[in-house]
């Protein structure tokens, strides 16, 4: 199986900036602005890594996330402390061009 990551954020930049950092290193990228195309792109193709916006414009994140597990049981949800929901987050970095 390869690599295949499916990112779901509603802000078109963020969906550019992961598919510019993880295309080169090999993964497979595809991207979801909304829970309802990430859903339809899970039932099409299975994935090993989903990251998942928590505020979406039609769901909360974790709604989400449990619907693709249901449709991916393998998959394996990532907790932090307590229980809660492991949290990735990324800030957007300004080129020295932007600055300017």
């Amino acid at each position: 199986m390869g690599k295949n990551i499916l990112i779901v954020d509603d802000d078109r930049g963020i969906l550019k900036s992961f598919k510019e950092l993880l295309e080169p290193e090999g993964y497979s990228v595809d991207t979801a602005e909304t829970a309802v195309e990430a859903v339809e792109k899970c039932n099409a193709r299975p994935y090993n890594l989903a990251i998942i916006d928590i505020k979406l414009r039609d769901v909360e994140g974790t709604d989400l996330l449990a619907r693709v597990h249901e449709i991916l049981p393998r998959a394996r949800k990532n907790r932090g402390e307590g229980g809660r929901l492991g949290r990735i987050s990324i800030r957007r970095y300004q080129t020295k061009q932007e600055q300017a």
